[in-house]
């Protein structure tokens, strides 16, 4: 999905049938959280990619989950701000 009413249709269908879901970003999960072996579908959320809001005065921002932490904090070099998180691999905020 590329959109929020997007990921609001898939999810509507899987409650519907009672199906799990699971967010997917990058990959970047060393644990396997991506993988639905009790079944399931995982949803690639890496095309959802926009910094939607960036609010220096709250030190606060709004992205869409396929936002990686290198992208988010190129987007704040110019402010002398950063995402101080590093969950490694250069993860999406989003799973």
């Amino acid at each position: 999905p590329e959109t929020t009413a997007e990921v609001q249709e898939i999810v509507r269908a899987c409650a519907a049938h009672r199906v799990p879901v699971i967010a997917f970003g990058v990959g970047s999960s060393l644990e396997g959280h991506t993988n639905a072996p009790g079944g399931g579908i995982s949803v690639d959320t890496s095309r959802m990619n926009r910094i939607l809001a960036v609010n220096p005065q709250d030190l606060d921002c709004t992205v869409e989950p396929g936002v990686t932490r290198e992208d988010l904090n190129r987007h704040l070099r110019d402010t002398g701000l950063f995402f101080p998180i590093d969950p490694g691999a250069n993860a999406s905020l989003g799973g």
